[in-house]
Parts: structure tokens; sequence; C-alpha cells
């Protein structure tokens, strides 16, 4: 099983280089996707609250990259979920510590993410690959954190 700083390297290097030529089709016009943008390093920004906004100028033709071409950062981490199932999660709502729990997997029904484990349903805003772990924040009502570790073991 990948230690922390595996999984870090892992997910934060999406997208990779092979990804941005071969699927955001970077320079090809329409067809790039709209999501892919410029920071330190190329970002997928379909997971962020840019999302609406990119989509609604790629709707009017007031931007040249019109591609959605993945399902983005979220479908990364949903498609390599096995590496992150048993690693501690824990869900923040209103500023307080929710629930603690174990993550069991991740689907996206409807545009919603499922965090099983703690049962936990949220059309997130964006999602942030830290060193830690994976931020998933909805605006307004909270956030759900996937640690890239596991739980800690008490002594009863």
């Amino acid at each position: 099983m990948p230690n922390s700083k595996e999984l870090y390297s892992t997910f934060s290097s999406f997208p990779s280089k092979e990804h941005i030529k071969n699927v955001c089709k970077r320079g090809k016009g329409a067809e790039t996707c709209r999501f892919l943008i410029m920071g330190p390093n190329f970002e997928c920004a379909k997971a962020t609250a840019l999302r609406e906004a990119l989509n609604r100028r790629a709707k009017e033709g007031s931007m040249e990259a019109r591609g959605d071409n993945c399902p983005g950062t979220l479908g990364f981490i949903i498609d390599h979920q096995e590496l992150l199932k048993g690693n501690r999660t824990l869900h923040i709502e209103d500023g307080v510590e929710d629930t603690e729990g174990t993550l069991e997997g991740l689907k996206l029904e409807n545009g919603i993410l499922q965090v099983e484990g703690f049962g936990m349903a949220e059309d997130f805003a964006r999602v942030d690959i830290m060193r830690g772990g994976i931020i998933f924040s909805a605006p307004y009502v909270g956030s759900a954190t996937i640690f890239f570790d596991k739980p800690r073991e008490t002594n009863k």
C-alpha cells in the first residue's frame, strides 16, 4: 500500500503531460478542454468554483477552448479510489467536525459525490489536493477530507 507521500504524488500529478496532450488536447482550438487552466502548472478546473463560468463561456462561444474531454480531477480520484480505501475521513459541517470515519468508497451519481463510510452526499464546488489529503468543499456548507493515511489505532 502506498504511503502518504506516494499518494500525494499520484493525486497531485493530475493532469499529467500525456493527459494534457492526448485528452485535454492543449492547443487544438475548440477541441481543447475548457477546464484546462494554467497555474504554477497546468491544472484541471472542472472541480473548482470556475466550472460554471467556464461552462457558460463555452456555451456562449466567448472562449476558444470548448471541449469537455474527461471527468476531471474528481473522475481521476474516483478511478484511483482503491489507493484510498481504508484511509481516514473527516466531514466538517458549518465549521464543526461532524463525522470521522474510514473510506469505504466513492461514487458519483447525477453529479453528486457519495463518500461511502459515513453516508455523505454533497455537490462539491471544489476539490483540492493537499499534502495531507484530498479536501472536497461545498459552498456555505462544509467539507470532507480523505486523508493520505490510515486511521490511528486506539488502545482500549
